[in-house]
């Protein structure tokens, strides 16, 4: 478990990204969660969060915990990868159409500078 209330941490300004459930059990408004990654040269998950945190920085957002829950990011990449494609349908690899699409932009929301 990994408790963000625990100094030297600030829950406004902190974002766990994990596999684990219980990783971030005391703080899920402050989660992402990630599928496990083993190794799939295919797995794309982190890349196409990344242009949201980039965004979160670069916009100094006082509380990422309200951008996360504006973004609805649950299930957005802890089942997107290659296997779970694979058995909705899709080649083993491959993305089925193209991957998931990332997390919204923070279009609209003002720079906090």
């Amino acid at each position: 478990v990994k408790d963000l209330s625990r100094p030297p941490r600030a829950p406004r300004r902190t974002i766990l990204v994990d596999n684990s459930p219980e990783s971030y059990l005391l703080q899920p408004e402050n989660a992402v969660p990630m599928k496990a990654f083993f190794g799939d040269p295919a797995d794309d998950c982190l890349a196409r969060l990344a242009p949201l945190l980039l965004d979160i920085v670069r916009r100094r957002v006082p509380d990422v915990r309200s951008v996360l829950k504006r973004c609805h990011l649950r299930g957005r990449f802890d089942d997107a990868g290659p296997a779970a494609r694979a058995a909705a349908g899709g080649k083993a690899g491959k993305p089925a159409g193209g991957s998931p699409p990332g997390p919204p932009a923070l279009s609209g929301m003002p720079d906090q500078r």
